[in-house]
């Protein structure tokens, strides 16, 4: 049975994501407060996109070539500023080498226990630098330098 309700009334059952807390708890929301929950999303998945290419050391222009949209769009959906469709979302997913359902983990959760700090460039780099290192000593030896820098009241060595 299907029934008609109005904006913001008690609705017994009502399940949108981010509604389980108080003041929305048993509440359909309001048309607003459903276009800032999009709104969010979108960033979301934004942020998600952005992620994924630096971690695959693509730029705007390479990602955006493979999709054969301009740079400009790529950084329009990473900014959260235009939303990217089912469609678009499926193929950035096929170009990016991820589940579709990728691009939605995490939300929800705080940003800081979601993101990692390899989102920029100069750290996804400095990562592949190391990983080129062959010689394991090098290697620890530059982590324990790295660990040490990073935390100056710690001892590496």
């Amino acid at each position: 049975m299907l029934r008609v309700v109005r904006e913001g009334q008690d609705v017994e059952g009502a399940r949108i994501a981010g509604w389980e807390q108080a003041p929305y708890a048993g509440q359909l929301p309001t048309k607003s407060a459903l276009a800032d929950l999009a709104n969010e999303v979108d960033r979301h998945i934004g942020e998600r996109i952005r992620e994924h290419r630096l971690e695959r050391g693509l730029t705007q222009q390479d990602l955006a070539r493979a999709l054969g949209i301009s740079y400009q769009q790529v950084q329009k959906y990473e900014n959260g500023s235009n939303r990217v469709s089912a469609g678009r979302l499926y193929i950035l997913a096929q170009a990016l080498g991820v589940r579709v359902g990728t691009f939605f983990e995490g939300f929800g959760t705080p940003a800081a226990a979601r993101r990692l700090s390899l989102t920029n460039e100069e750290t996804i780099q400095a990562a592949k630098e190391l990983a080129a290192i062959r010689d394991p000593r090098v290697k620890s030896t530059l982590r324990a330098l790295l660990r040490a820098l990073g935390n100056p009241g710690a001892s590496a060595f």
